[in-house]
């Protein structure tokens, strides 16, 4: 079989920040910010890098000319692997739209603001999602460990070729597909492995010339 070396690419995102005079960079790194429409309001979601000894976030959306706090999302505090979070907006109802942004605060009180994330919330539509996402990301698979399945979120820029590859601890290639051209946005990969025996894999998820990978473990 082919052997093949993953490789990991990061991306963290740039994102335009408002930073009292006193700040500095924040000690985070905030690589993608999105939403879903679900039947109790819309849900938030995002992601950390790294971290080191960060506070938080504050959810904040506009109304009413002005930017308002809607709650705190404790931070793991210090991590050198990515971290997910998430807030449901209980109180957006159907036909607005709505502003948020995150307030990303620091031990020491310095922050700096998200992007704006616009949501378009249409009477109707159980599931919408607007953002497109700003850089290549492939999520860690859910559930990890897993038996049989498992489920891995990809996010596109722009339109993209996909394939996914899973390698076992040799290096050896174990399972490959190619998903087509796929169009910008988010799309869930689900991966069966009742033919493979338990144990450790990586997977790599290659979009174009970039390609991320990551670990999975399979336990009959």
């Amino acid at each position: 079989m082919t052997k093949f070396i993953p490789i990991f690419f990061v991306f963290p995102m740039i994102y335009s920040s408002a930073v009292d005079a006193q700040s500095q960079t924040l000690p985070v790194e905030l690589y993608y910010f999105n939403f879903q429409i679900i039947d109790s309001g819309v849900e938030l979601d995002w992601g950390t890098a790294t971290e080191i000894n960060f506070y938080g976030f504050y959810v904040e959306r506009f109304a009413d000319q002005e930017w308002g706090n809607l709650g705190f999302v404790k931070a793991y505090g210090t991590s050198n692997s990515p971290k997910d979070y998430s807030y449901i907006d209980t109180a957006a109802r159907s036909g607005a739209d709505y502003l948020y942004r995150l307030k990303l605060v620091d031990n020491d009180g310095s922050y700096e603001y998200s992007d704006t994330l616009k949501v378009s919330f249409v009477t109707g539509i159980s599931q919408q999602k607007e953002s497109i996402p700003k850089r290549f990301r492939v999520s860690q698979n859910y559930p990890n460990p897993f038996n049989p399945s498992t489920s891995i979120k990809v996010d596109l820029p722009k339109s993209s070729d996909i394939e996914l590859i899973i390698f076992n601890a040799l290096g050896n290639v174990v399972y490959a597909k190619n998903y087509g051209d796929r169009p910008a946005g988010s799309f869930v990969i689900n991966f069966n492995a009742s033919h493979l025996s338990s144990g450790v894999y990586y997977y790599t998820v290659k979009e174009g010339k970039y390609s991320i990978a990551n670990t999975m473990v399979f336990l009959k």
